[in-house]
């Protein structure tokens, strides 16, 4: 039977004890030789859903940090996709760069592999009025060179460099306010990436 089952957000967070309320919600899954393409086997996959969702609290999965903590629990996080992403492990010395920026053309929702960079305040606000300056972001994002990357992360066994969200948010701003001396105003006195994403 196919595991891939797609609801929508509304009909089950208003309803999600009763397994007739998500019937109109389940998009239908691809046929299955084992179980044809009718109302029975609709019926039938219905109940393996609502079987699936009902057993986290016989085997205690709801009590865990992430599921205790959304309502109801197997609600997915929603984000906006991020213009530029960047990797947060990798290998990297000398002028090879542990981790790379990716410029996210395709507006691709990212996976937790990466960090998500979104451009706050006059950043957001100049590339709203000037889209085509985003080739020009990527480009200084692009520029932060290993020794920089490597100096805010923290490096593993054999090599390995992890950077996280706040150590990349130390990284220099500089350049930005050299390329739009107009991102100056609002920003703290040593420029830092936090300022601009």
């Amino acid at each position: 039977m196919p595991a891939n089952y797609h609801l929508t957000p509304l009909p089950v967070a208003r309803c999600p004890r009763t397994p007739t309320s998500i019937l109109p919600s389940i998009i239908k899954p691809p046929a299955s030789p084992a179980m044809p393409n009718s109302i029975a086997g609709q019926i039938g996959k219905l109940f393996w859903l609502w079987a699936y969702l009902s057993s986290a609290e016989s085997i205690e999965i709801k009590q865990g940090y992430l599921l205790g903590k959304r309502t109801p629990w197997y609600a997915q996080e929603r984000r906006d996709a991020a213009p530029f992403l960047c990797t947060y492990m990798g290998r990297g010395n000398d002028e090879k760069k542990p981790f790379r920026f990716i410029w996210n053309q395709s507006h691709a929702i990212a996976t937790n592999l990466y960090l998500m960079l979104y451009p706050r305040h006059r950043m957001a606000a100049l590339l709203r009025g000037h889209p085509e300056l985003a080739a020009e972001v990527f480009k200084i994002l692009s520029g932060i060179t290993g020794h920089e990357l490597r100096s805010r992360g923290r490096v593993y066994g054999d090599g390995l460099y992890k950077i996280e969200p706040k150590e990349l948010a130390r990284i220099s701003g500089d350049v930005f306010i050299k390329q739009w001396p107009e991102l100056a105003a609002g920003v703290e006195q040593q420029a830092l990436l936090s300022g601009f994403f």
